[in-house]
């Protein structure tokens, strides 16, 4: 029996997706390429080279930004520090951590808080409407 090449397709959509929810659970963990390459199970080599054409990003880029994505929610929404921060995502050391926030939304994760300080409760508050509305309709 052979593999269509829609079967491979597909085959590869649940690999790719087994990988995506993986990162998302593990953020705080070693996501090497050999780590996540296993959960695919594919070679490092053709993972690194399946998962770039998918998302557009090398498996070390689409993880930084994750973090920095994570991270951002934990400013608006915890109460810890920006040092804290970095360690909990596996940067080295605050002003790596500072370096790779400001690159991706171009302002420091100090200058983002203090900008989004409202957000936290603007989202209580929408979450709020959203049960309103539900019960009433």
């Amino acid at each position: 029996m052979t593999i269509t090449d829609k079967e491979k397709q597909i085959d590869y959509k649940k690999r790719i997706n087994r990988v995506f929810e993986f990162i998302d659970q593990n953020l705080e963990s070693d996501l090497s390429l050999n780590t996540v390459s296993e959960i695919a199970f594919f070679s490092p080599f053709h993972f690194h080279r399946v998962f770039k054409f998918v998302t557009g990003e090398t498996l070390n880029k689409y993880v930084t930004r994750r973090r920095i994505e994570k991270s951002a929610s934990d400013l608006l929404h915890k109460n810890i520090t920006t040092t804290e921060i970095a360690h909990k995502y596996g940067f080295s050391d605050n002003s790596s951590f500072s370096r790779a926030f400001k690159k991706y939304f171009e302002v420091s994760p100090t200058e983002f808080k203090k900008q989004n300080h409202d957000l936290g409760s603007l989202q209580n508050l929408l979450n709020l409407l959203e049960i309103y509305k539900s019960k009433v309709v």
